[in-house]
């Protein structure tokens, strides 16, 4: 009986400290909740006095009469329910309000005002939905630009920034070439050029895509639409006459977009014969145009391929009726001396042609046009214009066509 006794005494006094406890923390937790009820009230008149010191400081600071008034405006603004309220600076340095829970109020990654992308959300929208060129010239359009680099409509920058400062570089960067495709710059375009400087602009970059003359098939959009130029080995827009479609400040146009060059297009040379006088259409690319191990087309700057200079040397040559067509190979055993000169070389591939009529197909043109009868080849004296040194044209008969002009080789030659 003694023993159940104690077990309830101990069982209550057990009981009691348990509640002792509760009871404590209870209290505790109370406290707690009392501090930070104090904590917040405090922090807010702290947040209001900070926010209140900052916007005088800036009042003082702005000497700008039209900035001071949207400071005080905004000073006016601000209440007591407004506390968790900001400041920022915005693009022009003009004090605004930051809105926590305005979905507008993070500065957009195109990096324009806040408040006007908020304000022409409806515009930005409509030019966003644009899909082709032609649509800049609707009414809606008219509000809009387009983007040649990412291929992409959008609202016009200058209602975007009044100052006509354009887009952000992250929203249209400028072109940057690659290989032979050198920079071209500003690809943004708005205004009455607009859908003009937009189709421009896809045909340029599609031409641009073609590496390579070889690349460009017949019947293709590209095939249609790009010539090749051999002053720099890239593809060009052509119009119906094989030309630049749109050459750099001869264009007749209103344009914001840079045209194209082909150096050396219509341009002679010191004996008046032109380089070349019109792009290299599809599938009629030369051999010099093939693209090295490497992808690169070096028709332009060389250094040129056996094949390419072979071409070269076995190109016909006319002249009043008169043709010449060498038959032997640019550096073999008759040739090679010549034809050393044009190895390695660094020009254009069509210059090296011209040198080699300069050094061998016009000497031996002209003398077959004042002594075509053969019978009458060694009676040089005879002809009273042109003197002939009938060695230099054996040598270079042989190395034409792998004989003298009398159809013979020296003995052991072959």
């Amino acid at each position: 009986m003694y023993i159940i006794i104690m077990n309830l005494i101990y069982i209550g006094i057990l009981f009691i400290v348990i509640l002792f406890i509760q009871i404590y923390n209870i209290i505790k937790e109370k406290d707690k909740i009392i501090k930070e009820t104090f904590d917040a009230i405090t922090n807010k008149e702290d947040n209001e006095e900070f926010i209140k010191d900052r916007m005088k400081f800036y009042n003082k600071s702005l000497e700008n009469s039209n900035k001071q008034l949207k400071v005080n405006k905004i000073l006016k603004e601000i209440s007591n329910e407004d506390f968790n309220d900001f400041i920022k600076l915005d693009q022009n340095d003009v004090l605004v309000k930051y809105e926590n829970n305005d979905k507008y109020s993070e500065k957009t990654i195109e990096g324009y005002d806040n408040r006007v992308i908020k304000n022409n959300i409806e515009t930005i929208d409509t030019c966003r939905a644009l899909t082709k060129c032609e649509q800049l010239d609707t009414v809606e359009g008219r509000k809009c630009g387009y983007c040649g680099t990412t291929d992409k409509f959008d609202m016009k920058h200058d209602l975007f920034n009044p100052d006509g400062s354009g887009p952000g570089p992250n929203v249209c960067p400028s072109h940057k070439g690659s290989g032979n495709v050198k920079d071209r710059g500003n690809m943004w375009t708005q205004g009455p050029s607009a859908s003009y400087d937009c189709k421009k602009m896809k045909e340029q970059l599609l031409c641009d895509s073609v590496t390579n003359c070889m690349n460009m098939e017949e019947g293709s959009p590209e095939g249609k639409l790009c010539g090749w130029c051999p002053g720099d080995s890239t593809s060009k827009v052509k119009n119906s006459k094989k030309l630049l479609k749109y050459e750099d400040n001869k264009e007749g146009k209103e344009t914001k977009i840079k045209g194209d060059t082909c150096p050396d297009l219509g341009v002679a040379d010191r004996f008046g014969n032109v380089w070349f006088s019109e792009l290299i259409s599809a599938g009629a690319c030369p051999e010099c145009e093939k693209a090295n191990s490497s992808g690169v087309s070096t028709g332009s700057n060389g250094p040129h391929s056996k094949e390419c200079l072979n071409s070269l040397w076995q190109t016909p040559f006319n002249k009043d009726d008169i043709r010449v067509k060498c038959t032997t190979n640019y550096n073999d055993k008759y040739a090679k001396d010549i034809g050393a000169e044009f190895t390695n070389v660094r020009k254009p591939y069509y210059k090296i042609s011209s040198e080699m009529k300069v050094k061998l197909n016009n000497k031996i043109l002209n003398f077959k046009k004042d002594y075509n009868d053969k019978a009458k080849w060694d009676i040089l004296k005879e002809y009273p214009r042109r003197r002939y040194d009938v060695n230099e044209i054996d040598t270079l008969w042989k190395q034409c066509f792998g004989e003298d002009r009398n159809g013979k080789v020296k003995k052991g030659e072959v």
